[in-house]
């Protein structure tokens, strides 16, 4: 299906794209256009299906692309995606196929979709990968059993029955699928994912209660263990719920590690490399906040729910490496197409994933937004520069940062180097500034 968007706004043209592509299981192109007149030029070279439009564009109007859809004999069906109804609106719009109200965006999307596809029954490709939903080997070990069998993926067309429904799996068989290059096994995708909260919640306040593993060790392992739950279900509510129950009961854990300034230093977590960046700026954001007087458990919740999920959506653990886009611009080479654009779209895809969402505090989503952001405002998506972003952002930016390179440098970390990096970049500017004498301080 070949589907084109029209908006003079890119950001509402990205979020539209990417919900669509997580709606629709079957294969889609989309196709992007800013302005009426680059729609039509679309309309006329391209076999278009589906058509959404907003109203006010540059060249022309949204009932201009449908009146040449319809005087051209195009087989497009039309959207309508504006802020307001069609009927109140200059312009003829009967007959159109669907309209959708902004800023209810996700909701239209999802209406739409569901009258496509007579509610996803019909018309979407019935292939294998539709069919199974891979679940992460350490989130197995976590749950040691689960009520459906468990297969492993031969081919793109073939998977195969490995485990029964119920039969334990455990750390032995996580290495044994490890050594084979395995990191997932799959479920069919009927299985209830809800049957897995109760017991990884029972497992995560096991470990919460466990006098044997350190403060540091337990955040990690969390860490890792949630992480494993959002790429099983995605992010969901209950999951986002699940996540701030454990960043609440993780804060007073946080308060007893900063009574030792320099342990973020010296913090011997093992881990993935994610769930130590998560812990690090978790850690580190405690203690910024602190000396500049505004610590409480509302500023600390933003800080580390916006530090859990500001990757979720980026699938190469090469750009998750990655300390800023400086960092990126100078590896760009050694990406492809698909995971600069990826790395490009990341803080507006996973935005427009909370914000369907309910309960997220506010903030959240402005600092997984802006995360990217640089001082001289050459960083992105909307390159703000030090004056233009918020102080909270700020200490987020920095924070995370420098988690990502003591975590890269390890032994060889060098705080004054850092802050000399830091500093020629120009975070020791604006809304920067007091957050860089901190750090500065902490030599």
């Amino acid at each position: 299906m070949n589907i084109l968007i029209i908006d003079s706004e890119k950001t509402t043209i990205d979020i539209i794209d990417f919900m669509l592509q997580k709606l629709i299981t079957a294969k889609i192109n989309t196709f992007h256009a800013y302005s009426g007149h680059e729609a039509a030029q679309l309309l006329l070279n391209q076999n278009i299906d589906l058509c959404i439009s907003e109203y006010k564009l540059e060249n022309g109007t949204g009932d201009l692309v449908y009146k040449h859809i319809k005087s051209k004999g195009i087989k497009a069906k039309f959207v309508l995606c504006s802020s307001e109804k069609p009927e109140n609106l200059e312009g003829r719009f009967e007959g159109i196929y669907f309209s959708i109200l902004k800023p209810n965006i996700s909701e239209g999307l999802t209406a739409l979709v569901a009258k496509l596809f007579d509610s996803k029954k019909k018309q979407i490709a019935n292939t294998l990968d539709d069919k199974y939903i891979a679940i992460p080997l350490k989130l197995l070990v976590v749950l040691g059993s689960i009520p459906t069998d468990i297969y492993v993926k031969i081919s793109p067309i073939k998977y195969l029955k490995c485990i029964s429904e119920n039969e334990h799996f455990s750390m032995i068989d996580h290495d044994k699928w490890i050594k084979n290059g395995v990191k997932n096994l799959y479920v069919q995708r009927e299985f209830n994912v809800h049957s897995v909260f109760s017991p990884l919640n029972e497992s995560l306040d096991e470990l919460m209660k466990n006098k044997q593993v350190s403060s540091a060790e337990k955040l990690v392992k969390s860490h890792e263990r949630l992480l494993g739950l959002v790429k099983f279900t995605g992010i969901t509510q209950e999951v986002c719920e699940t996540i701030v129950s454990n960043i609440k009961k993780s804060m007073g854990m946080i308060k007893d590690i900063r009574l030792v300034d320099d342990l973020w230093i010296n913090l011997a977590s093992k881990g993935d490399y994610l769930s130590n960046a998560y812990v690090l700026q978790f850690m580190l954001s405690s203690v910024l906040v602190e000396k500049m007087g505004w610590f409480s458990e509302s500023t600390i919740l933003k800080l580390s729910l916006a530090a859990f999920l500001q990757d979720v959506t980026l699938y190469t653990e090469k750009a998750i490496n990655l300390y800023d886009y400086t960092h990126f611009k100078s590896l760009e080479h050694e990406f492809s197409p698909n995971e600069i654009e990826n790395y490009m779209e990341h803080p507006i895809n996973t935005k427009a994933l909370l914000d369907n969402i309910k309960k997220i505090p506010a903030d959240v989503d402005r600092l997984i937004l802006e995360h990217h952001e640089q001082p001289r405002g050459d960083g992105f998506p909307r390159g703000l520069n030090s004056l233009q972003i918020s102080p909270l952002t700020a200490v987020f930016i920095l924070s995370g940062l420098l988690a990502k390179t003591i975590l890269n440098e390890d032994k060889n970390f060098n705080l004054s180097n850092f802050l000399t990096r830091a500093q020629e970049q120009g975070y020791n500017s604006g809304n920067y500034k007091a957050v860089f004498k901190i750090i500065e301080n902490m030599k």
